[in-house]
């Protein structure tokens, strides 16, 4: 039992030293770690950083980004609405050209009736003035022949009237 004391007695002192001797490497490994964490910490705070200014870059990239959204929209709304109403203005255009174009073949067809008309008319007026040519030549011819014999009357009748005041006269 002697050599178990010993050997307790030995550790006890052992112990003592070897306790303060844990105690001071836990301490060094203790500042070592706070070494370590703190420079952890240092390049943590570091990271932090840049990624804040990352983070307000793109915070920066995002409004700037949104900004352009509501351009492009409002430029994408202003051309619907142009070529929207391009489109109204088309149709009222292409409805235009269409009734002119139902006026234009009314008036096309118009025409081509009276030119039909005056065709016959003209014809119609020119038996018509060949008819009044030739009942005026007949017209005139009996005037003549009527004058003629009028005038022969006359001249008959003014000469029995001269020989019947010759006689008259005697």
């Amino acid at each position: 039992m002697k050599a178990v004391e010993t050997k307790s007695q030995k550790r006890a002192a052992l112990g003592s030293e070897t306790v303060a001797e844990d105690l001071w490497d836990q301490l060094q490994e203790a500042l070592t770690n706070n070494k370590q964490l703190e420079q952890q910490l240092s390049w943590k705070s570091l990271e932090c950083e840049s990624l804040h200014s990352e983070l307000e870059t793109f915070r920066q990239k995002c409004t700037q980004l949104t900004d352009e959204v509501f351009h492009w929209q409002s430029k994408q709304e202003a051309t619907y609405h142009s070529l929207h109403m391009e489109c109204q203005t088309a149709k009222h255009g292409s409805t235009k050209i269409d009734c002119l174009e139902q006026q234009k073949e009314i008036l096309v067809n118009a025409e081509k009736k009276v030119s039909a008309c005056l065709s016959e008319s003209s014809k119609n007026s020119k038996q018509a003035l060949l008819l009044l040519k030739k009942a005026n030549n007949g017209l005139q011819m009996e005037l003549s022949n009527s004058m003629a014999r009028w005038t022969s009357q006359l001249d008959k009748t003014r000469s029995k009237f001269e020989i019947g005041d010759g006689q008259f006269l005697l």
